[in-house]
């Protein structure tokens, strides 16, 4: 058995050696690899690691060098994918790093600082991979793009350049993409659509899509009437002009007999914007309460708006 696990050990050692030989071509080499990346005797070495993220780092700048020749053709997903497993082996190369430098085996860590600058230069190419893949609905891989992207402020990889990219308003933008692929993709990533959403949510401008895909959640997958509340009634503070909080928020209070409540918070949104469908809104609910002549008022105002 010692002999078989030597046996073992050194033949992935040697993977790893044949796999350094074959740099020129960095397609196969990453394909030599691959074995060693499962091995304990080399998963362990964070060389492994480095070896496998310059590999896939080589293959995308192949491909991204095309797109600046006149005439070049770039493998645009072939690119993108190298990205995504650049990313995903030089953090775990850090990872296996940091935790040889924790129990003894690593005496300094020296990997990071280059391979976060590197991680860094291409990240804003995560938002295009995204787009591209939302553009033939692959979903999953969208949500991995965008999702990449903003969980990159919180690696420690990244720890001294946490601060300017936590301040990056493309994050909260980003989030809302994650969020709505989880939700579209098959099965819907749950999980992911409120771990986005809450993040999604601050944006002033697309926020509001976390907000609903995170009710829409709370309201059938991952049933929780208060959170859904909570989340309809936010969404209708922040963003009082998308009538899908509003309504929602309505049904609710007319389904539980609180149409004085309702009214109250319609009369709020009136002082605001006097859309027609606040004053729709407003209609119904004199209407459930029986006062008709005031309904009709307000609803001639509609009229007036638009005779349409």
């Amino acid at each position: 058995a010692l002999l078989a696990g030597a046996f073992t050990a050194s033949a992935q050692l040697s993977v790893v050696k044949e796999a350094k030989s074959m740099k020129k071509d960095p397609a196969a080499a990453a394909k030599v690899l691959e074995a060693a990346l499962t091995n304990p005797e080399t998963a362990n070495d964070p060389n492994t690691w480095q070896l496998a993220g310059d590999l896939q780092k080589a293959i995308y700048d192949e491909e991204n060098m095309k797109l600046y020749v006149p005439g070049g053709q770039a493998d645009m997903p072939k690119m993108y994918n190298a990205m995504m497993k650049m990313f995903e082996y030089y953090l775990k190369c850090d990872e296996v790093e940091q935790a040889g430098v924790a129990n003894g085996t690593v005496k300094k860590a020296k990997l990071r600082k280059k391979n976060a600058e590197t991680l860094l230069k291409v990240r804003p190419n995560l938002g295009n991979g995204g787009v591209e893949a939302f553009n033939v609905n692959d979903y999953e891989s969208a949500q991995k793009y965008f999702g990449l992207f903003v969980d990159v402020t919180e690696n420690p990889m990244f720890a001294d350049q946490a601060a300017a990219l936590k301040a990056d308003t493309l994050n909260s933008l980003y989030a809302n993409y994650a969020a709505m692929a989880a939700t579209m993709r098959e099965p819907k990533d749950i999980a992911s659509v409120i771990k986005y959403g809450n993040i999604g949510k601050v944006n002033d401008t697309e926020g509001w899509q976390s907000l609903m895909y995170m009710a829409e959640v709370y309201g059938k997958e991952k049933v929780d009437s208060v959170k859904w509340l909570e989340i309809v009634t936010e969404g209708v503070d922040r963003f009082p002009t998308k009538d899908y909080f509003v309504a929602n928020l309505m049904d609710y209070y007319l389904n539980s007999g609180k149409t004085d409540e309702a009214l109250a918070k319609i009369d709020q949104l009136l002082t605001v914007s006097e859309t027609p469908y606040y004053l729709y809104v407003k209609g119904i609910l004199l209407a459930e309460k029986k006062q008709y002549e005031d309904a009709m008022v307000v609803l001639d105002k509609i009229i007036e708006k638009n005779s349409d």
